[in-house]
C-alpha cells in the first residue's frame, strides 16, 4: 500500500461503532469502516464515489456458530420490534376492523346468507371477509354483492395491498439490521488485514 500511495499509512485506530459515528459527525475523522446500517442517512453519506481507485476493503470472515434458537429469536421475533412493521400490521388490523362494520352495515339486509344480521355473528363474517380480502386475493366463501359493499372493498383492496408492503419492508429491513447488528465489531488489527 505503501508502494502505491507513496507515504505511509497512517495508525489504525480501533473504536465501536457509535464513537465511529460520533467522531464523522464531529468531523474528527474523514474514514471509517464498519458495518453501517441505511437508517444512519442523515450522518452518513451513501452517494456513490467520485473517484474510483478499484480498492475494496475486505475483512477475514470469521465462521459464526449460530443455533437454531438464535435464528428463531432474532430472525423471527425482533423485526417485530421494529415501530414501521408494527405500526403497518395495526393499521391493517383496525381498518380491517372498520371496513368489516361498513361492509356488515351495507350486505346484512341484502345477504343475510353470507352476513348474519345478527350483530355478533354477522361482524365475526364481515372481519373474516375483511382480512381474507386485505391479505390474499378472497378466499370465496363470503362475497359482497351490493354495489356500495363492492365498492368498499375494491378501496380496501387497494389499501391493504399498500398496508402489507409497509409491512413487508418494514420485517425485510428488521431482517437485514438483525443480521447487520450481529456482525458490527469488525475490528482490523493492520494494514494487513485489509
Amino acid at each position: 500500500l505503501q508502494a502505491l500511495v507513496g507515504t505511509p499509512p497512517p495508525p489504525i485506530q480501533h473504536y465501536s461503532r457509535d464513537t465511529i459515528m460520533e467522531k464523522l459527525r464531529e468531523g474528527a475523522v474523514d474514514v471509517a469502516f464498519c458495518a453501517l446500517v441505511v437508517r444512519e442517512e442523515g450522518a452518513v453519506d451513501f452517494s456513490p464515489p467520485h473517484l474510483s481507485t478499484g480498492l475494496q476493503a475486505v475483512v477475514r470472515a470469521d465462521a459464526e456458530k449460530v443455533n437454531f434458537l438464535q435464528v428463531l429469536l432474532l430472525g423471527v421475533f425482533k423485526p417485530f420490534t421494529n415501530v414501521f412493521a408494527q405500526a403497518a400490521l395495526l393499521l391493517i388490523l383496525y381498518f380491517a376492523v372498520f371496513i368489516a362494520h361498513i361492509v356488515w352495515f351495507l350486505e346484512r339486509i341484502q345477504n343475510p346468507g353470507q352476513f348474519n344480521p345478527a350483530y355478533g355473528p354477522g361482524i365475526i363474517d364481515a372481519i373474516w371477509f375483511s382480512m381474507v380480502t386485505g391479505l390474499t386475493v378472497g378466499y370465496g366463501d363470503k362475497v359482497a354483492t351490493t354495489i356500495p359493499a363492492k365498492l368498499v372493498s375494491i378501496v380496501w383492496m387497494i389499501l391493504s395491498a399498500f398496508f402489507v408492503g409497509i409491512l413487508a419492508a418494514a420485517l425485510t429491513s428488521g431482517f437485514i439490521n438483525t443480521s447487520l447488528d450481529t456482525r458490527l465489531s469488525i475490528v482490523l488489527g493492520s494494514v494487513s488485514d485489509l
